[in-house]
């Protein structure tokens, strides 16, 4: 399949349906959650593998591509998101405040470190995220150097702590009306490119959904304002 911004939000909102549900039987979630993702044209696009644990999951996909949903539960969002800790990646923590440290918001770095070695055990080379997926995909992205495409992306790096990585190699899709896209401040930036989407219309609350990113991509005055084919 060919590595689009549609394509890779399509791929987001099928793992969103992956989801278990209540009182689901075992062996119907892991018969469900196997199933191939299905893309807009009918493609089909084998599940390798799925990985679920401490409240961070992720899809290995055939052809090297890691699709990672974001939040769905209070855990989440104690756990990762409002987890505003800074850390270095870095061995040892009293390298914190040397120039080559980085520092991240905690609970997004923890989450993408939980998924880190899986990535690596299925030789994933794209990776699209969503919300919390977008924060971890950043970061996954830009440590094994990946080709990934997120949306509602929050930032995660504090600013005057650079992040090298290649041009064009991490785009953030973010609405302009996504309150989420700019946590948790001002102080923090993206890794990677950033292309706003700006519908131009008024809305109540957030269009945070995925569903809500593939809409605004198919918008024709979108695509001439953000300059960007999302096909």
């Amino acid at each position: 399949m060919d590595f689009t911004p549609m394509n890779a939000a399509s791929l987001i909102e099928e793992a969103y349906t992956r989801k278990r549900h209540h009182n689901e039987a075992d062996s119907d979630y892991e018969t469900r959650k196997m199933k191939a993702f299905t893309l807009p044209d009918n493609t089909e696009v084998k599940v390798i593998e799925t990985y679920d644990i401490n409240e961070a999951e992720a899809f290995a996909l055939e052809g090297g591509i890691l699709v990672i949903p974001g939040s769905d539960s209070i855990e989440d969002y104690t756990r990762y998101n409002l987890n505003y800790g800074v850390l270095a990646l870095v061995d040892k923590l009293k390298r914190l405040f040397k120039p080559k440290g980085i520092v991240y918001h905690k609970g997004f770095l923890a989450h993408s470190k939980e998924i880190e070695a899986f990535a690596k055990l299925y030789k994933i080379k794209k990776v699209t995220g969503h919300s919390l997926g977008a924060a971890s995909s950043q970061l996954l992205a830009s440590r094994l150097k990946l080709e990934a495409i997120n949306f509602a992306a929050p930032k995660v790096v504090r600013k005057g702590w650079p992040v090298r990585v290649k041009k064009n190699s991490i785009k953030n899709f973010n609405r302009k009306d996504d309150s989420v896209t700019r946590f948790p401040g001002w102080r923090w930036k993206h890794v990677g490119d950033v292309v706003v989407l700006d519908t131009e219309e008024a809305h109540i609350g957030p269009d945070h959904k995925i569903k809500h990113y593939i809409t605004a991509m198919g918008m024709d005055h979108v695509q001439e304002k953000s300059d960007t084919m999302f096909t």
